[in-house]
């Protein structure tokens, strides 16, 4: 066997393995191409799955808030009503003293009553529908201030944008929530909520002159969990921040492109 014959057997035997080595590695990188296309879609299962899960728990919340709302209007709320009427309906009292308590009794029952109704409507998220989003949280404000809780305002800039009502509900929620938080474990005198509708966002700012982040994260992990799941749900962030000189500072950045709930 002469040299071209040899040089032509190991031309011949490296291209074998080369292409051999090319098969090797064409396999492994096919085999790690789909473990990475399956743990992409096994990642996207699980995320589409908790979504499902969030969506769900919120939807059985909101019929629970309805079914809480009609039993404060239609049964608590009558009561009260029965109460007043015969109070009213009693004989002219005795004395002064009487008739203070009598009146004062009556002031009380008419105001307990007023609060039912509005705790009713903020509720029922078919009221929160019909008024919007910013007549909604300026109910709350206006409850907050009436209780004597703090002293809430509200301010709106930018110009209003409608928001699909399935978002509007779960943002209402959100505030809800967040004023929850700081009525439990703020410890504040001051509540501002800032809204301003950019061109394709909404930015919610509730602020306070509480104890700070730090503080009420120990006790509110509950209303937190429930602020991160629906901003989620809405493909929003929730930013938590220290106000100054002290307090708290929740920014709500949700956007207002009419994207479809993650469901």
């Amino acid at each position: 066997m002469g040299q071209p014959d040899i040089n032509i057997i190991i031309i011949s035997f490296s291209l074998v393995y080369l292409l051999l080595v090319g098969i090797i590695i064409s396999i492994v990188l096919r085999a790690h191409k789909r473990k990475v296309e399956f743990l992409l879609e096994k990642q996207r299962a699980q995320l589409e799955f908790d979504a499902i899960i969030a969506h769900t728990r919120t939807e059985i919340q909101e019929q629970d808030f309805k079914n809480i709302s009609w039993e404060l209007h239609d049964n608590i709320g009558q009561l009260l009503s029965v109460a007043k009427m015969q109070l009213n309906m009693i004989s002219k009292p005795q004395n002064s003293e009487d008739a203070r308590i009598l009146n004062e009794s009556a002031d009380l029952i008419s105001e307990v009553l007023s609060q039912i109704r509005m705790l009713s409507r903020s509720l029922n998220h078919e009221y929160i529908v019909f008024n919007g989003l910013i007549r909604s949280i300026q109910t709350e404000v206006d409850r907050l201030n009436r209780l004597h809780f703090l002293n809430a305002v509200l301010e709106v800039n930018g110009e209003v944008t409608a928001i699909d009502p399935d978002r509007e509900i779960l943002l209402f929620r959100m505030v809800q929530e967040a004023l929850s938080n700081v009525i439990k474990h703020a410890r504040a005198t001051v509540l501002k909520i800032v809204i301003h509708f950019g061109a394709d966002q909404i930015d919610i700012i509730i602020e306070d002159n509480g104890i700070g982040i730090h503080q009420i994260n120990q006790g509110s992990g509950i209303g937190i969990s429930n602020l991160n799941s629906r901003a989620d749900l809405l493909g929003a962030k929730v930013e938590f921040f220290e106000a100054q000189p002290h307090g708290t500072r929740v920014q709500i950045i949700c956007p207002l492109i009419s994207e479809n709930l993650k469901h």
